[in-house]
């Protein structure tokens, strides 16, 4: 029931407008995944009057940070009236008269007027296949750090290559605006200045968002990333405020660092609270 004309997603300009073409106060809305797309779509279409249930696969929202950390986001949601559904994902979508039925895998049915699909992204690397370009294990066109494909005159830069992350240089894919935009950069300079442009440097996966007064970022690597990959780490969570208590408008911010064990050199840090965060 995917190709329902009520369920929609976001990747353009073109796609915002006719989301809010489509959407008006009273309705019932259904986002589905509650990474960053599925936070900032929930709230805004909170804001124009819908009522909003939010469901996402993992046990947590925003996935790309550590549990814990992401507990006063969660919080804030519901305090704002938007359901939350954690640990279940989408098995298929029904129409029916009055409105589109979301099946979920535990069998819980969800009623909506609009549908937002936020559950993550692919490359659409589909050209660079065709031209026989070497690619990454998820599809990614692999480049180097001029953004040179494996192809010397074919160039590729954004959401849909990989490159190399600063922590451990592992290479790694980042849908993100900032990476993208940097690369792009890096590929024009070197079309011009040939080897006497700067590299693209590498990413370290930094990324913001807000849900209504509570902020949450990250960067370099999780704690569930370390766990995965077996790599050693030591971790410490503080519990304070963005600034001293005494000095009016204090509020509480959590602050959460990993570090190798044996040099001491950071992999990653998330913040969640209402300000300083970024």
């Amino acid at each position: 029931g995917i190709d329902d004309s009520r369920i929609f997603t976001l990747r353009s300009l073109e796609d915002m407008d006719r989301i809010i073409e489509a959407t008006d106060a009273g309705m019932r809305a259904v986002a589905i995944g509650a990474g960053f797309i599925g936070l900032e779509m929930a709230e805004q279409l909170h804001h124009k009057g819908l009522s909003v249930e939010l469901v996402e696969l993992q046990d947590q929202v925003l996935p790309q940070l550590d549990k814990k950390m992401t507990m006063l986001l969660e919080s804030e949601l519901r305090h704002h009236e938007i359901g939350v559904t954690l640990g279940d994902g989408i098995e298929c979508f029904v129409p029916t008269p009055d409105a589109l039925e979301c099946h979920l895998k535990s069998g819980k049915v969800l009623k909506a007027d609009f549908v937002v699909l936020s559950m993550g992204v692919k490359p659409d690397t589909q050209i660079a296949r065709d031209a026989g370009l070497t690619l990454g294990p998820r599809g990614h066109v692999v480049v180097d750090h001029f953004q040179r494909t494996s192809d010397p005159d074919i160039y590729a830069a954004g959401d849909a290559v990989e490159t190399e992350e600063l922590v451990f240089g592992d290479r790694i894919a980042l849908p993100m605006g900032g990476p993208a935009n940097r690369q792009g950069r890096v590929a024009a300079d070197h079309i011009f200045l040939g080897e006497k442009a700067r590299p693209y440097p590498g990413s370290l996966g930094t990324g913001i968002v807000r849900a209504f007064d509570v902020v949450a970022g990250i960067t370099g690597w999780s704690e569930k990333r370390l766990i995965a990959a077996q790599r050693p780490y030591q971790t410490v969570t503080v519990n304070d405020h963005q600034h001293a208590t005494y000095y009016p408008g204090a509020k509480p911010l959590t602050l959460k660092i990993l570090w190798e064990s044996e040099s001491g050199r950071l992999l990653g840090a998330q913040a969640s609270g209402f300000e300083g965060i970024d």
